[in-house]
């Protein structure tokens, strides 16, 4: 069946369903404050911004992606945004078994995003797209993030590069408010 799907479809989908899960987290902070002890002061404003750089973010991989002639250059650089979202979506799968409960991003990010990260990562190898000395690399940064989403719901915080994002999309929100940028 993915034999028969082109992988330039992925260069839609994945940023699609990236949108769509964005959205979908569009009020986790009161899911973060009821489940983890946050370090620092997170507000819906902060999140939602970050939610829609991320959403651009996706958008301007597919563009560059789209506009680049060379298939193994093309999709070594979207396999960088493609392990971010099965990173994302494995955190959201995670979170949802560990705190059992509906983790925002599990529908989305946890189950599609994941599913089509994989079945991106699976036509890519499959088909020899990518070189596997590219491949691996960048696909191995799925394991520490695992473990560091693991470790993290042990000491009741969120996961390190979750806690960084939310702290640099804060600070963004401040120098908002503060008319500096």
């Amino acid at each position: 069946m993915l034999s028969h799907v082109s992988i330039g479809i992925f260069f839609v989908v994945i940023p699609l369903v990236l949108f769509i899960h964005e959205m979908e987290e569009w009020n986790i902070v009161k899911f973060h404050r009821e489940n983890f002890a946050i370090q620092f002061d997170e507000t819906n404003m902060s999140e939602r911004l970050w939610l829609f750089i991320l959403s651009l973010i996706g958008l301007f991989f597919s563009i560059i992606c789209f506009n680049i002639s060379n298939a193994a250059i093309a999709n070594s650089i979207f396999l960088i945004l493609v392990t971010f979202t099965l990173i994302n979506g494995i955190q959201h799968l995670l979170m949802t078994i560990l705190t059992k409960k509906y983790n925002p991003g599990f529908i989305f990010g946890g189950l599609l995003g994941t599913t089509f990260g994989a079945m991106y990562d699976v036509k890519l190898v499959a088909e020899a797209i990518v070189p596997l000395w590219v491949f691996i690399p960048i696909t191995i940064l799925i394991i520490p993030a695992m473990i560091d989403t693991a470790k993290s719901r042990i000491d009741n915080k969120l996961p390190a590069m979750i806690a960084q994002i939310l702290r640099f999309s804060r600070f963004v929100e401040r120098k908002m408010s503060e008319g500096d940028l």
